[in-house]
């Protein structure tokens, strides 16, 4: 769809990835940046600033 900041967050393992720049080849849009992250850090997507510090992690069994 190259929506312009894709922010994914796992609580299942505490990290996000940010992806950014979408470009459309041959029909399909994938994206020129990525940035890894770890719960506790501070993630910037368009100027946003985002503390991952308080969010919830999902228990070893599934629930939060």
């Amino acid at each position: 769809m190259g929506v312009p900041h894709y922010l994914i967050i796992d609580p299942r393992d505490g990290s996000a990835v940010h992806y950014w720049a979408p470009t459309r080849r041959t029909g399909e849009v994938t994206y020129d940046n990525r940035q890894h992250y770890l719960f506790g850090d501070t993630v910037t997507v368009a100027g946003w600033k985002i503390d991952t510090a308080g969010l919830p992690r999902y228990a070893a069994g599934g629930g939060l």
